[in-house]
């Protein structure tokens, strides 16, 4: 391209030859200037005349391919069809859009399967971030449960300490998606290149991001590395029990990673990404019911909770362990009379609906309707971005 073009200097013997012999010959200053302006104006004829060579050299040759005339054809026919449109006669009513329908080479199966193996391919030739978020996982997992080592059911510490361990696990599986905000940013020039030029739909880069990172790079992490703060921090020691608590965990990791891809997917700058989101789960943080009882703000304000991952995650974790358990004082106070306090009461304290097996699911379908709405939003954003100049 760089000859087509004519960007690659052509030098010439004989000129060559001729510039030195003229400037060892000696003389001026002046007559040097004049030989050295002279000579540039002689290299760039030579310049031009041999890429008009080449060209005419090309033209000719494509003329001669049978694939020439198969696009004269083409092209004569789509300048009849216009003409006909011109004059108001058949065909007139068509109106054509500029990237209006873009066409593909292969079914919807080969674009996902193949999209999906690049992205994969991606994470495994640069696993940097994915090594890292792995080391996280397993260091906030041995950290946190040698800080909440076998709690115990006395009255004195065994529900705060269990509450706060609820707060840290949300608050770990929230923020750590902050990363997520950069899949679509840093992607989003070759994504607008091959989208636009039909090299596969939307849905199939969207479904590959959802398929070969939220679900195995985000969700794997909890599922292997949760259950070591499950064990050391001594949480009820039941089958069912252990296993809502890693879904309600994965569908907190899920949602929260929802609001990052449309984060993701609705601005192009880094920066601005970055404080949309803290904004957004902080907000979510506020409204989560632990750091405020929800039953004590208005009712003009309460029904945020109902847009709060931390809300939903924070009851089921709450209601799968407090009940069934009691917890008594282990320490004798003077003059206090102390009684020992049902797991009921203190989802009571706290409003947090049990007494239904709705009552716990509710919470986990909560989150999924967090995670599906954020990501069909997510979806249209993709959509929405300007393919075209």
């Amino acid at each position: 391209m760089d000859i087509v073009h004519g960007e690659v200097p052509v030098t010439n013997a004989g000129g060559e030859g001729g510039r030195a012999a003229l400037i060892s010959g000696g003389g001026s200053g002046g007559d040097f200037d004049d030989l050295t302006k002279r000579d540039s104006v002689i290299d760039t004829d030579i310049q031009k005349s041999h890429s008009a060579a080449i060209g005419q050299q090309l033209i000719e040759r494509w003329q001669q391919c049978p694939m020439a005339h198969r696009v004269e054809q083409q092209v004569e026919e789509i300048y009849q069809q216009s003409l006909r449109m011109g004059n108001g006669g058949e065909g007139s009513h068509v109106k054509v859009k500029k990237g209006a329908w873009v066409g593909y080479p292969t079914g919807l199966w080969n674009q996902v399967v193949w999209v999906s193996w690049r992205t994969a391919l991606n994470l495994f030739r640069n696993p940097q971030s994915s090594i890292i978020q792995l080391v996280v996982y397993l260091f906030f997992g041995i950290s946190i449960g040698t800080v909440f080592f076998g709690l115990d059911t006395s009255l004195e510490s065994g529900i705060q300490n269990r509450q706060g361990l609820f707060f840290f696990l949300i608050l770990q599986m929230v923020f750590v998606n902050l990363g997520a905000i950069e899949v679509f940013i840093k992607e989003r020039v070759i994504f607008i290149h091959e989208n636009s030029s039909g090299f596969y739909r939307v849905s199939v880069y969207f479904l590959a991001k959802i398929f070969c990172d939220m679900l195995p790079i985000k969700t794997l992490p909890v599922v292997l590395f949760m259950p070591i703060v499950y064990f050391m921090s001594r949480l009820k020691l039941d089958a069912g029990a252990f296993f809502f608590y890693e879904l309600n965990l994965v569908l907190a990791t899920c949602a929260a990673c929802g609001v990052a891809f449309f984060v993701s997917a609705s601005v192009s700058v880094f920066g601005i990404a970055n404080i949309f989101i803290s904004i957004i789960y902080v907000f979510m943080m506020v409204f989560g019911g632990f750091l405020m009882n929800i039953s004590s703000m208005g009712d003009w304000l309460a029904w945020c909770k109902y847009f709060s991952v931390f809300n939903y995650a924070y009851a089921g974790l709450s209601v799968n362990e407090f009940v069934g358990l009691d917890f008594c004082p282990m320490r004798n106070t003077t003059n206090v009379t102390r009684t020992c306090k049902s797991g009921y009461v203190v989802l009571s304290d706290q409003q947090i609906a049990y007494k239904t097996g709705w009552d716990l699911w509710s919470n986990e379908f909560g989150m999924l309707l967090i995670t599906m709405f954020f990501l069909a939003l997510c979806y249209i954003q993709l959509r929405r971005i300007k393919k075209y100049k």
